[in-house]
């Protein structure tokens, strides 16, 4: 059986709905349980930071997607500035290409800027941070920074030169995916930012440390708390503590998870078959909606199992990523199609055609069928009028 638009939309959001509940359901009677069931082989006791091979590889890895998101769209702009913009202005065409080129190469750089954050980060906690200095000094040494830059231009260069043969047609379709992304995405980052300070959670993996057990045994910390109660963060002196001990600054920053909410920007993927008009392919369609899913999972996964996360940021972080890109798609994209069919009587032709300012291909092929036979009767018409013996003119009768 076919399903309309309106029956694909309910079904849609109710499994999300149900997905949603169920996870935050769990988290919210068994946070600490599942923190302590997933980090069981992850995460020394009494230690800061884990040592298990999947949980380090995507804390390393698990943010770059926003880098990548971002210097794809960018990419786009660039092309989009040179084959677009220059008809209009030239100068100003080459001169934002220039600047978005550059700006193509900082977002590869910053991404593998913070995959080395994380390396070293977890390079000084096995050395029992013995070595702090030297390894901090080489992190930010300037052969460290040359290396990211290299790696910046080199993934810069490919990339810009990969996307060269877009058409201008497929460009400015991009450009609405450009919209969609940078929108979502920024809206669902400064939502995490502002949230994390006054929630002031504490991590599980700063619980069960040595100096998190000390503080809380002696009553200074309260230690685990619900997703959502607000305890802001500790005062100057706890802090310092943490920093100075496991050189860290976001011990009290658990909820929501910001590591999950960036690789969630793999979520856009999910714009491409509207944009880019391939929906009736069902694989490409299906890919471009299961991938980002189960990629955002993993690194979910990983965080509880490092103890950076429970499972209530996990799913929050990675749901604000999902419902900001979502809603910038529907607003940008869909022009509300979605809430229309659900909340009004409309037809679904009509709505198709009202977004995308073209008729769908039911009304295109009955448009031509109509024009067809209006053409065939207008030769039959003319056919019928040639047969037709003309009467002399008058001829003119002069006085």
């Amino acid at each position: 059986m076919k399903l309309n638009l309106k029956s694909k939309t309910i079904i849609s959001i109710v499994a999300f709905i149900a997905v949603f509940l169920t996870l935050i359901l769990v988290a919210t009677f068994l946070d600490f349980e599942v923190s302590e069931f997933l980090t069981k082989k992850a995460l020394p006791e009494g230690e800061y930071f884990a040592t298990d091979f999947f949980g380090v590889m995507f804390e390393c890895i698990g943010s770059t997607p926003i880098y990548f998101a971002i210097a794809f769209a960018l990419c786009v702009l660039f092309w989009a500035s040179l084959r677009l913009l220059t008809k209009k202005n030239k100068p100003l065409g080459i001169t934002l290409a220039v600047i978005l080129a550059i700006g193509v190469v900082v977002a590869f750089w910053y991404s593998l800027k913070d995959t080395m954050g994380y390396v070293f980060e977890h390079a000084i906690a096995r050395s029992n941070f013995e070595h702090f200095e030297a390894l901090d000094k080489l992190e930010h040494s300037a052969a460290l920074y040359g290396i990211e830059a290299a790696f910046g231009l080199i993934m810069a260069t490919l990339a810009i030169f990969a996307t060269m043969h877009f058409k201008e047609a497929t460009l400015k379709k991009l450009l609405k995916f450009v919209l969609v992304t940078a929108v979502g995405l920024a809206v669902a980052n400064v939502l995490i930012m502002i949230i994390k300070d006054p929630v002031g959670r504490m991590r599980y993996r700063a619980i069960q440390s040595d100096l998190g057990d000390s503080l809380i045994k002696s009553g200074q910390l309260q230690g685990y708390t619900e997703w959502y109660k607000s305890n802001g963060q500790p005062n100057a002196g706890i802090l310092k503590l943490f920093e100075e001990t496991y050189h860290v600054e976001d011990a009290f920053k658990s909820f929501p998870s910001g590591h999950t909410c960036a690789a969630g920007s793999v979520y856009c993927i999910m714009l491409l078959p509207d944009i880019l008009e391939f929906k009736n392919n069902k694989v490409k369609t299906a890919l471009c909606w299961t991938l980002p899913v189960v990629f955002t999972a993993l690194v979910g996964l990983s965080r509880i199992m490092v103890g950076a996360h429970y499972l209530s940021d996990v799913t929050i972080g990675g749901t604000l990523s999902f419902l900001c890109i979502m809603i910038s798609r529907e607003i940008f994209v869909s022009k509300g199609l979605h809430f229309k069919v659900l909340f009004k009587s409309y037809n679904e032709s009509k709505l198709a055609s009202d977004i995308t300012g073209e008729l769908p291909e039911e009304s295109i092929s009955e448009l031509d069928e109509e024009i067809r036979q209006t053409e065939t009767a207008e030769e039959a018409q003319t056919e019928v009028a040639e047969d037709i013996p003309q009467a002399p003119a008058e001829t003119e009768v002069k006085d």
